[in-house]
């Protein structure tokens, strides 16, 4: 049987919490809530949907290269579970996504403009009574855009768009203790 290629819709809402180290390198943990709609390509009709957690890991290095300038390394590693949505939650879906991503950072007064770039790989696999498939996504390239508003020294809302392989939407909002 040849592979399918679909479309995955992912709406995700979840929490992190980071840790600073003296050398500047920040260890973050998080986790979450997913909701995963698989479309078929050429029509976008809705092939399958779930909804489930996740949880996270990564490390982060921001470097300041200059009083406004700061290049930003990132390496996430994420694992998503679930199960499916409606007629039949014995289906279950996991898979783990990893993910780089590099950008630089310009800051002037209470805004930050930072273009960056990822590549990110998916492994995984649904699973129900009748077969396993297979999920995954060996390497693709996204870029985009995050926009910083700071509203207190210690505190930003961060706006940000991804393109490519993966379009995204995000808004954060960060407080730093």
């Amino acid at each position: 049987m040849g592979a399918q290629t679909l479309t995955a819709d992912q709406f995700r809402f979840g929490f992190r919490i980071e840790e600073k180290s003296q050398s500047g390198l920040r260890v973050g943990l998080g986790g979450g809530q997913f909701d995963l709609r698989l479309k078929d390509r050429p029509n976008a009709t809705l092939v399958d949907e779930f909804d489930g957690e996740f949880l996270f890991f990564y490390l982060r290095w921001p470097v300041a290269l200059n009083p406004r300038l700061t290049l930003h390394t990132r390496f996430d590693y994420r694992f998503h579970t679930g199960n499916r949505s409606g007629i039949d939650p014995q289906d279950e879906i996991d898979w783990i996504e990893t993910g780089l991503t590099a950008g630089i950072a310009l800051r002037v007064g209470m805004v930050s403009l930072q273009p960056y770039a990822s590549v990110s790989s998916i492994d995984g696999d649904i699973t129900s009574d009748a077969a396993t498939r297979l999920l995954n996504d060996a390497e693709h390239h996204s870029y985009g855009l995050m926009l910083d508003i700071h509203v207190e020294p210690t505190a930003y809302v961060r706006f940000q768009a991804g393109i490519s392989a993966t379009e995204a939407l995000f808004v954060s909002f960060v407080r730093e203790y």
